[in-house]
C-alpha cells in the first residue's frame, strides 16, 4: 500500500505534465489524442487511490478523503481544459471562415468601387459639372479609403493577442464605420452607388454584434484564458496531492516502524521469560 501511495504522486505528476499538451491542441485530432492519454492516466490514478483506500485503516480515512478530494479537483480541471480547448477550436474555425468571407466581400467591393470612381471622375470632368459633383466625388474617395482601413483593422483584430488590443481596434473600427457611412450617404446623393453601398454594408457588418470579428476573437481569447487558469489549478491540485500522499506515507511508515519495534520488544520479553523458566 505504501508503494502504491508513492505511485500516486508520480501518476499525478504525469497527469499534470500531459495537461499542457491538451491545452495547446491545434486541432480536434490533437485534442482527442491528448484527452485519451490523460484519461488513461486518470484511470490509473483512480485505481491507485482505490488500492490505497482498501489497504488503509480507519485512522487513515481522513487522509484518504483529502487525497480523493485533490484527485477529484485534478480531474475537474482536466475536464475544464478540454471544454475550453474545444470551444477555442470552434471559435478559431468560425474566425477563419469569417476571414475567408471578408476577403471575398472585399474583392467584390473593390470590383465595384473602381468603376464607381471612374464614373464620378468622368462626370467631374464634364463642362457642365456642378460643385456638388466634386464634393460627391471626394466623398466617394473618402468612403473608399475608410473602408480600406476598416478591412485592415478587421484583419488585425482577427489576430489580436488580448482584449485591451481589441478595444483599441474596435474604437478605430467605430470611427471608420461612421466615416464610411457618412461619405457613402453624401456620395449617393449625386451618384447611383446603391450596389456599392450594399457591398460596403457587408464589410461593415463584420465588425458589429456578438458574432462579429471582434466578438469571435474575444470568445477565442476568453477560452485561452480559461484553459490557462484551469491548468494552473491542476498544477496546484497535483502539488497538494503530493503533499497529502507524503503525509500518508510518513504516517504509514511510522506506524510500521512502531509495530516492528513493539514486535521486537515482545520477542525479547518472551525470550527472557523462557530463560528464567529454564
Amino acid at each position: 500500500a505504501v508503494i502504491t501511495a508513492l505511485n500516486l504522486s508520480s501518476l499525478s505528476s504525469e497527469l499534470t505534465a500531459g495537461a499542457p499538451v491538451l491545452a495547446s491542441a491545434a486541432s480536434d485530432a490533437e485534442r482527442e489524442k491528448a484527452l485519451a492519454d490523460l484519461k488513461a492516466k486518470q484511470e490509473r490514478l483512480t485505481q491507485s487511490v482505490e488500492t490505497v483506500k482498501a489497504a488503509s485503516g480507519e485512522s487513515e480515512a481522513q487522509q484518504i478523503a483529502e487525497i480523493e478530494k485533490s484527485v477529484g479537483m485534478l480531474n475537474t480541471m482536466v475536464a475544464q481544459i478540454n471544454r475550453s480547448v474545444n470551444a477555442r477550436l470552434g471559435y478559431a474555425q468560425q474566425r477563419e471562415e469569417m476571414q475567408g468571407r471578408l476577403s471575398a466581400d472585399y474583392i467584390a467591393f473593390q470590383a465595384l468601387m473602381q468603376p464607381s470612381l471612374d464614373r464620378a471622375i468622368y462626370e467631374l470632368r464634364q463642362p457642365n459639372a456642378k460643385p456638388e459633383t466634386a464634393d460627391a466625388a471626394n466623398a466617394l474617395i473618402a468612403a473608399g479609403n475608410a473602408l480600406n482601413q476598416l478591412v485592415a483593422t478587421l484583419s488585425v483584430a482577427a489576430q489580436a493577442p488580448n482584449n485591451a488590443e481589441l478595444d483599441k481596434l474596435f474604437a478605430e473600427f467605430t470611427k471608420l464605420n461612421s466615416t464610411a457611412l457618412e461619405e457613402l450617404d453624401w456620395a449617393s446623393k449625386h451618384f447611383d452607388i446603391s450596389e456599392l453601398k450594399s457591398t460596403a454594408g457587408k464589410l461593415l457588418g463584420y465588425g458589429q454584434g456578438s458574432e462579429s470579428m471582434f466578438g469571435v476573437r474575444r470568445g477565442e481569447i476568453r477560452t485561452v484564458t480559461t484553459a490557462g487558469l484551469a491548468l494552473t489549478q491542476a498544477r496546484t491540485a497535483s502539488a497538494e496531492l503530493s503533499t497529502k500522499v507524503d503525509a500518508l506515507v510518513s504516517a504509514a511508515t511510522e506506524a510500521a516502524d512502531k509495530a516492528a519495534a513493539q514486535a521486537g520488544g515482545q520477542a525479547t520479553t518472551a525470550l527472557v521469560l523462557l530463560l528464567a523458566i529454564t
